[in-house]
């Protein structure tokens, strides 16, 4: 019994050491399947934006969502947030008269675009139901 659970430990190391690391590149790869029914990106043509940057100006569109903020709202059509090279703009369209949305519910948008697009001047997502009244639509562009 001992030579058994000793051999196999011996197999289970030799065969761990073997296995090779996961890159960096991939274990920080965002998941797209976030994206909504119904949710539309469209991914952009201009420059490659810094990705911080997009994040920053994301977060801090209508006066900032960061940390314990889960909700934007603005009692206006369009809003934006500028970090560094980056520009993030909200719009409501199709009806929509104000934003209102929740940051998850923006995340579920902003995040599967960044990841399918990069921060790419042009890029847009289209949240369902994002504006009251209307959708809304997520744009980068250059700060």
């Amino acid at each position: 019994m001992q030579l058994s659970l000793a051999i196999f430990s011996i197999f289970t190391l030799v065969f761990a050491s073997l296995a090779a690391p996961i890159p960096s590149s991939v274990r920080n790869v965002k998941r797209v399947d976030t994206l909504d029914p119904g949710d539309v990106i469209t991914c952009g043509s201009g420059a490659t934006l810094v990705t911080h940057d997009c994040n920053v100006a994301f977060l801090s569109m209508g006066g900032g969502i960061a940390g314990s903020i889960q909700f934007l709202r603005v009692d206006a059509s369009t809003t934006s947030g500028t970090s560094g090279t980056c520009t993030f703009t909200a719009t409501a369209i199709n009806g929509g008269t104000t934003i209102n949305a929740s940051k998850g519910r923006l995340e579920h948008g902003q995040e599967p675009m960044i990841a399918q697009c990069g921060p790419v001047v042009g890029s847009t997502v289209t949240i369902i139901g994002g504006s009251k009244g209307g959708d809304l639509l997520l744009e980068i562009q250059q700060a």
